[in-house]
């Protein structure tokens, strides 16, 4: 298979190139040298790779510019065995996939083993495998790596991930035992009823929890063994007796004999296994707790602030008997927890045996049975939980204290860089950047999640905050495979789901397994991002002709009907509940709206792949459809539709009155937000809009007072008991429109305009192009200090206002190109520039007119 090496500079004009590629002696195999601007180059290394075994190989790239200046770089890649595709599937040889109804009973965790005997030290060693659900892999009893709740969740009959990892220094000589234990994860999950009305065991693609995996040995005297799971390995039980993602785990340290025997090959997933390439899931912080409340019945540990993550604790060895966890977000008295934001569903089964009804909801809960007098540690291995407050409940009277040592949790996410730091002179400003990171955190696991309690992959959701998290993480190969986890689940007509891996919503759809357009947008949109923001054309250009089928399928609705195909500008504080029944502000006019969003989104697109005759067939629907809406809701006073806030934005990003008439709808949406105490009261989409329209036009302080505003509703009132973002906005006594999640990030869009606006950085024209310094000196904040970490570099920012002076402290790398974009409010009296190294500092002053 063709490697491709790509590259991107930044201020460097490129002339020629010249491509060396060395193994690990230093010996040369290829070398190529082109005249050319072009920043790619593919190369086939077929004939001079003669072994199919892992290697590495060093690339060293030399770019030449027409003034003969130079720029140099090197890496390095492995070669990927090819073991693991021969190998089989295979799982415990016990019972077929479990009947629903005992879902919860006693089946312990799958333990798959295989002996190996070495004579000879052993030079290298790697295991390539895929565990489904979730997976922890052992080498001679020592835990492998610091990653949790293995593997990617994907489509898994479309695409499998596996990982891999090197254990040479794990072997010795002699005797090595390989083992893997397997959870339920998202490949077995429980028969539950998600919002008591999905069960999503009847959409993703399940089964039995399975193992596939391919190991390779290179010994000192350059002998190769490559060993791949069969059914001659092993296979026993584990001490997890039960584990659900949504429940929690019961788990035993019985010391009896567990059953043993072979494995058996099975029929896996039928996806094409695939090199995973986002980090992966690792305990990133551990947290302690900071009161603990002594009732009758239970002991509740409080942490403090909302935790999505795992607890852990040391049992003493004298204790025998049961312990029971709960675990929940909010608290009603020193006594009693309340459960009503976490609980994700009902049990949808009939267990009379553990007492279970299909209406009863789901707790999420831990369960420890000991039963020797030896100190056991208890961790989370294959569930989560959303919590706070965390209630152990003794059988017998017991003293905590005595029972439970070394207690902690961990925050359990998807273990992506944060690329963004940034502190002002404003606590209240520090608290926003702070939840607002976390809470996203908080919801990445392996996918962009909505919150903690659903765990699903909406699409509306990712559009709201996909600025937010180019502006904070390095997402972009999460980005990559979010979207190609929805291009996975497109329907068979071309529509794409409300949530990738589909999980069976189709709410307000415009077909069969088609989720609301305005969720739909999340392909086009995360399309967009990737072209512009990141440059990734090659990666993008393999899916145009899944995006012309999107297209296709978005053009064949008459506007009557898609019009009212969406759910609005969701989660406003507007909304109107009916029973089960939301309904957004001006539901009806904002749906039209994002029918045309969604084609301008792919006009977008499609300009940028020069893919004319797809642009301009978009280009006369949205002019048709613009017309259409502004024929159909625009009202004699000016505004369109019922003239909510949401109807302003959505008016906005359509576009519906051309540029010029931008600052005329801009206009009205201020009078609505000052007629509403300055309350902005849009949904996740217009939150996450209005943000552009409300700085260009200037009205910078209407979004600075609603950011810092302490009355509900407020950003202030959603995390000052939480230390996380909720679903709604707290409006009296902590009452919302309906109780949602309280760790949930769909309100966090403000995280990108805190950059962009208070750090002043910002990259329009994408993260490989030049960077727009903007200092901030409108708004009253004494003092801003951060950094942006740039694929070359960190930029580092420091403003500090005076009485009729900012000061600016610039560091960034050489290589990076800037400007520094002064508006007609200030003017630049001095800047200087001086060069420490790789690095250029700059210090800027200017006076305000």
């Amino acid at each position: 298979m063709p490697i491709t090496v790509e590259w991107r500079e930044i201020v460097f004009q490129q002339h020629s190139y010249l491509i060396q590629i060395t193994d690990k002696e230093g010996k040369l195999i290829f070398e190529e040298q082109k005249q050319t601007t072009e920043k790619i180059a593919v190369i086939d290394l077929k004939k001079k790779i003669i072994r199919s075994d892992r290697q590495t190989f060093f690339v060293h790239l030399v770019l030449n510019s027409i003034n003969k200046e130079q720029w140099r770089i090197s890496s390095q890649f492995t070669t990927a065995s090819q073991g693991i595709q021969k190998a089989d599937w295979i799982t415990r040889l016990d019972n077929p996939i479990a009947k629903e109804g005992t879902y919860f009973r006693d089946n312990p965790t799958i333990i798959l083993s295989k002996m190996i005997q070495l004579e000879t030290p052993i030079k290298q060693a790697w295991i390539d495998l895929c565990g489904l659900g979730y997976y922890t892999l052992f080498v001679n009893d020592q835990r492998i790596g610091d990653d949790y709740l293995n593997n990617d969740i994907s489509n898994y009959d479309k695409i499998v991930y596996y990982d891999t990892y090197e254990i040479t220094k794990y072997l010795k000589i002699g005797e090595n035992k390989i083992a893997v234990e397997l959870g339920n994860g998202w490949y077995n999950p429980a028969p539950i009823n998600i919002l008591g009305k999905y069960n999503v065991r009847k959409q993703l693609a399940i089964g039995k929890p399975c193992l596939i995996a391919g190991i390779d040995l290179e010994d000192t005297e350059g002998e190769n063994q490559q060993i791949l799971t069969d059914a001659t390995w092993e296979s026993s039980e584990g001490m997890i007796l039960m584990n659900n993602v949504f429940v929690g785990e019961r788990v035993t340290d019985a010391s009896f004999k567990k059953r043993e025997s072979t494995a058996v090959k099975i029929l896996g997933p039928s996806g094409v296994l695939t090199p995973g390439e986002i980090p992966k899931i690792q305990r990133v912080a551990e947290c302690f707790p900071k009161n603990v409340f002594y009732g009758n019945s239970r002991v509740i540990v409080d942490f403090g602030e909302i935790i999505s993550g795992q607890i852990a604790f040391t049992v003493s060895k004298a204790f025998i008997g049961k312990i029971a966890l709960s675990y929940s977000e909010r608290l009603v008295d020193e006594e009693t927890l309340d459960y009503s934001s976490t609980i994700s569903g009902t049990y949808g089964i009939t267990d009379a045996a553990l007492g279970i009804e299909p209406d009863q909801q789901i707790i999420q809960r831990d369960e420890l049975v000991k039963t020797t007098e030896e100190a056991f540690r208890f961790s989370n291995q294959y569930t989560y939980h959303s919590f706070r407050y965390v209630a152990f409940v003794f059988r017998e009277a017991v003293s905590f204290e005595e029972v439970i040592e070394e207690l902690s949790a961990f925050r359990v996410h998807t273990n992506v860089d944060v690329i963004t730091e940034l502190e002002t002179s404003i606590p209240m400003l520090n608290d926003l950047w702070r939840v607002g990171l976390q809470t996203r955190l908080n919801n990445i696991h392996s996918y962009f999640e909505d919150c903690t309690r659903e765990r699903f992959g909406y699409g509306g959701d990712i559009v709201a905050l996909i600025d937010s998290h180019m502006y904070s993480i390095n997402g972009l190969a999460l980005l990559k495979k979010v979207m190609t986890d929805f291009i996975n689940d497109q329907t068979i007509q071309g529509g794409i789901p409300a949530t990738a891996p589909f999980v069976g919503i189709m709410t307000n759809g415009p077909s069969d397994k088609a989720g609301a357009v305005d969720w739909q947008l999340v392909l086009p949109t995360i399309t967009n991002k990737l072209l512009q923001f990141y440059d990734e054309k090659k990666f993008v250009k393999q899916y145009i002709p899944q995006l012309a089928k999107h297209i296709d399928y978005l053009l064949s609705f008459d506007f009557e009907y898609i019009k009212v195909c969406s759910l609005g500008d969701w989660g406003s504080i507007d909304e109107e509940v009916d029973g089960a029944v939301i309904t957004s502000p001006d539901q009806e006019f904002c749906s039209a709206c994002s029918y045309s969003i969604i084609l301008q989104e792919y006009l977008a697109v499609m300009a940028d792949l020069s893919e004319t005759e797809q642009a301009e067939r978009l280009s006369a629907k949205i002019e048709a459809v613009n017309k259409k809406i502004v024929t159909t809701y625009r009202q004699p006073n000016g505004y369109f539709g019922k003239g909510t806030q949401s109807s302003c934005v959505f008016a906005l990003k359509a576009n519906l009155l051309g540029d010029r008439g931008q600052e005329v709808i801009v206009n009205q949406l201020v009078r609505k937000i000052n007629a509403n105490n300055g309350i902005i009261s849009v949904g996740i989409f217009g939150m996450s809009w209005i943000y552009e329209y409300l700085h260009k036009f200037g009205y910078k302080d209407v979004l600075f007072n609603w950011l810092t505003r302490k009355e509900q509703p407020s950003y202030s009132s959603m995390f000052v008991e939480t230390g996380t973002l909720s679903e709604h906005f707290p409006l009296k006594g902590n009452d919302s429109t309906y109780n949602g999640s309280l760790n949930h990030a769909m309100f966090s869009s403000y995280s990108a305009w805190m950059v962009k606006q208070f750090l002043g950085i910002s990259f329009p024209k994408g993260l490989f192009q030049k960077v727009i310094i903007t200092p901030e000196t409108e708004l009253p904040i004494e003092k801003v200090c951060g950094s942006f970490k740039m694929p070359y570099g960190k930029i580092e920012l420091q403003w500090t206002q005076f009485e009729e002076l900012v000061v600016g402290e610039i560091r960034l790398p050489k290589n990076v190109s800037y400007e520094i974009d002064v508006s007609s409010k200030e003017s630049m009296i001095e800047e200087q520039v001086r060069e420490m190294g790789e690095y250029q500092e700059i210090v800027v002053k200017l006076r305000r007119t």
